[in-house]
């Protein structure tokens, strides 16, 4: 997880606060479990990912603080 934030003062009491915040920034895999059916050919392999899990996501937002 990454996060900026950048404050600025509007007036004495009035600050403004942008973030931008990202997660999963260096985009790892998260696998899913391995095939358990004995009887199956793809018995002990991994297929596939966890969708949504994984993905990676960022977030921007402005901030008023008075």
């Amino acid at each position: 997880d990454v996060s900026l934030f950048k404050n600025f003062t509007v007036r004495e009491s009035m600050k403004l606060q942008l973030r931008a915040e990202a997660e999963n920034i260096a985009n790892h895999p998260l696998f899913s479990a391995p095939n358990t059916v004995p009887t199956n050919s793809n018995f002990g392999r991994v297929t596939g990912t966890l969708d949504g899990e994984g993905a990676r996501r960022a977030f921007v937002g402005l901030k008023f603080i008075f």
